[in-house]
């Protein structure tokens, strides 16, 4: 379900970054896609900092690799945790690093045990 959930989600990005549509006003925040595996730690270690980006109001969307490979693969993702940061729609940057996540997301406040 999610899956195809996350298709959708895709398929109206592109349709709107080829149809010359008004764009909404939350088209100026960011938008984060993680890739995560239940059994990453690290990934565990970053799960409380990505649902308060989520909490704080940051559109974020959840993709586990082992769940959903076949998107992984599409996305070239080949370690986890993977974080695209999305911006009008377009995307702005991949990394690994949840330090350049909070800076794409300056209203969140930085928890003291990413310092």
């Amino acid at each position: 379900m999610r899956f195809w959930a996350l298709c959708l989600l895709m398929m109206v990005f592109m349709i709107g970054c080829e149809t010359a549509s008004p764009k909404a006003p939350d088209d100026t925040k960011p938008t984060l896609m993680v890739f995560f595996a239940h059994w990453c730690g690290h990934c565990k270690r970053v799960a409380p900092i990505v649902a308060q980006i989520e909490a704080a109001g940051g559109d974020v969307e959840r993709i586990d690799i082992d769940a959903q490979p076949e998107v992984a693969r599409q996305y070239g993702v080949t370690r986890v945790p993977t974080f695209f940061i999305y911006q009008s729609g377009q995307d702005v940057q991949q990394t690994h690093d949840i330090h350049v996540v909070l800076a794409a997301f300056p209203w969140v406040e930085s928890p003291s045990a990413t310092k």
